[in-house]
């Protein structure tokens, strides 16, 4: 796959939204000249998400739909505008029929673990959060990844790669 079915937009933080995904991924991830991102084949170090990696496969490969990401701290959807800073530093929505957009702040964020604990996401979790917990399961449904709960999605990734799980939120849906 010529992997155009994830593009990073943002030109300027084309290098750290990469970054993001390269630090959880089990493999090597690159954008092209237009942003869209593709498979080196690469393997990284041990310790990283063949699941995460997956999924991103499973979304370059999707045909006609398209995730765009990108970093900033506030999105409109329907003519209204959000702050991150309100939506725990990311954010994903529908821009149309044929694209899904994720917005991500670059900032962390702290929630909750299993134990009650605070819990510091770094903005790489909070991408992997917005792209398994809603983009992907949007454009590119896994009968055998999917949960239908968006924070459950991300935790059977950080229960891979050793990172304390976050605590449940039956309202937080894909």
């Amino acid at each position: 796959s010529d992997g155009r079915k994830i593009q990073i937009l943002d030109q300027k933080n084309r290098d750290v939204l990469l970054s993001y995904i390269n630090s959880i991924s089990s493999e090597k991830f690159a954008y092209n000249e237009k942003g869209y991102l593709y498979n080196t084949g690469k393997e990284s170090k041990e310790g990283k998400s063949k699941l995460y990696t997956q999924r991103i496969n499973d979304a370059i490969n999707k045909e006609y739909l398209t995730i765009v990401i990108e970093i900033d701290d506030s999105y409109t959807n329907n003519g209204v505008m959000y702050s991150l800073s309100q939506k725990g530093e990311g954010a994903t929505w529908n821009i149309d029929n044929k694209t899904v957009g994720v917005i991500v702040s670059g900032k962390e964020h702290k929630t909750k673990d299993q134990k009650d604990a605070t819990l510091t996401q770094s903005p790489a979790e909070i991408l992997l959060h917005e792209l398994v917990g809603h983009a992907i399961p949007i454009i590119s449904p896994s009968s055998t990844f999917d949960t239908g709960n968006a924070i459950d999605n991300e935790n059977l990734i950080r229960k891979e790669i050793g990172l304390p799980m976050r605590q449940e939120d039956k309202k937080h849906v894909e």
